[in-house]
């Protein structure tokens, strides 16, 4: 049964999350940097890594947006499916 929509939920798992993008938007140098990093690693080392049986880091959840629903019934659904393909788009952008 679906759960119904209008009754409370624990938000402590949102509330991390929140608190993590917080703490990222709050020291964009640094984030910036990490990123940098990760995008300079080999592609060699990532085949590696795939060779040794280690799922290779990425900086964002491939595939659906997280609470993707085939049918979204909530203005958030679209929300986050919209905010997680710009993402997507983003870190395929090239800047150079």
């Amino acid at each position: 049964a679906r759960p119904d929509p209008e009754a409370l939920v624990d938000a402590a798992r949102l509330r991390l999350r929140l608190a993590a993008l917080e703490r990222a938007l709050a020291d964009l140098p640094r984030q910036a940097k990490r990123l940098a990093r990760w995008r300079a690693r080999s592609a060699e080392k990532r085949a590696a890594d795939l060779a040794a049986g280690r799922r290779p880091h990425q900086p964002l959840r491939l595939g659906r947006s997280p609470g993707w629903r085939a049918r979204p019934d909530r203005a958030v659904d679209l929300t986050l499916r919209e905010c997680h393909g710009l993402a997507l788009d983003a870190l395929r952008a090239d800047t150079s």
